[in-house]
């Protein structure tokens, strides 16, 4: 029975230090286990922090791809307009050259139209003094009235012409 004894008493001394070491072991499991749980909570904080800064950079992405589509729209409205503008420049160019051609050109017919209207000028000059040489002639001569009358009529109807013809030229040039 001693022996029996013993090896109970060994035996209680072995499972209470089996136990001592489950209990050592379970402390150390449930301080792990809270540590396991403090950590899980922390990253379940940082993950919904995570989501929601995912969230607000989402919405951010979808703004920012809004305001460049509405800036590639306006950049190509104004490269449309741009092309317009620069079509419209070439083609008011084409016309001011064009216009300055026939300033030119005009230039040229007015030199030729004051020439001819200075030389009708003196053509009306030298008529109406071959006009008054006449009258003077017809006067002296005492050719009868009628006749010297039809002639006056027919100069006056001459300087008409001239007049006419000169206010022509004159007009032509003015314009």
């Amino acid at each position: 029975m001693e022996e029996e004894a013993k090896r109970l008493n060994d035996r209680f001394n072995k499972l209470k230090s089996d136990h001592s070491d489950l209990s050592k072991k379970n402390d150390q499991i449930l301080l792990e286990t809270r540590q396991l749980e403090d950590r899980l909570r922390e990253e379940k904080f940082l993950t919904q922090e995570a989501e929601e800064a995912r969230n607000i950079l989402m919405q951010k992405k979808i703004e920012l791809e809004s305001l460049l589509q509405e800036s590639e729209n306006k950049m190509e409205e104004q490269e449309e307009q741009y092309q317009i503008l620069h079509g419209e420049k070439d083609k008011l160019l084409r016309n001011l050259q064009s216009l300055e051609e026939q300033l030119e050109e005009e230039g040229e017919s007015n030199q030729k139209l004051a020439s001819e209207k200075a030389a009708a000028e003196n053509k009306v000059k030298t008529l109406e003094e071959q006009m008054t040489l006449n009258e003077d002639s017809i006067f002296k001569v005492g050719i009868e009235s009628g006749r010297v009358r039809d002639i006056f009529t027919i100069l006056q109807c001459y300087v008409l012409l001239l007049l006419l013809l000169f206010v022509c030229l004159f007009s032509i040039i003015v314009l």
